[in-house]
């Protein structure tokens, strides 16, 4: 993952165990694949996403990505948060050309040893969503409070 973060915010406590934020998403924007193999760069996707960490030993990010033309979710992770470093939905959604039907809702919480991730379009519908697992002590650990972001 390469590109410029422009926007950051960090809580100041370490107790949250779920985050919601309302974005509007851009109508047009593009992306830089990841090169073939053993070139030696990898990608830049836009990116909105709630970050989950548990001090240095845990930690997760999920949201919302624009690759191949749509939107998608994503996460990634500590490899001792989740087994998988890196994954990208191939579920897509696509957004209007109205001012309002570019409003998202993204909400993030820890549920049944996952941590959960679903995005609503402004009229409340779900647009997609992303469970992901988490490690047994990564779950009893990150779901009694962590520090989050947000972060474009």
């Amino acid at each position: 993952m390469s590109g410029i973060h422009t926007i950051y915010r960090k809580s100041t406590g370490t107790n949250f165990v779920e985050v919601e934020s309302k974005i509007y998403l851009p109508t047009k924007c593009g992306c830089r694949e990841n090169s073939p193999v053993n070139s030696g760069y990898n990608g830049a996707f836009p990116e909105f996403f709630h970050g989950f960490y548990k001090g240095s030993s845990y930690g997760l990010d999920i949201g919302i990505m624009y690759r191949n033309g749509s939107y998608r979710l994503f996460f990634y992770s500590y490899k001792n948060t989740q087994s998988t470093q890196w994954f990208t939905s191939s579920q897509t959604f696509n957004i209007g050309d109205t001012y309002e039907s570019r409003l998202f809702t993204l909400k993030s919480n820890f549920q049944n040893g996952y941590l959960v991730t679903r995005c609503y379009n402004s009229n409340g519908t779900l647009v997609a969503s992303l469970d992901v697992f988490l490690e047994p002590a990564a779950y009893a650990s990150m779901s009694q409070g962590c520090t989050i972001n947000r972060e474009m």
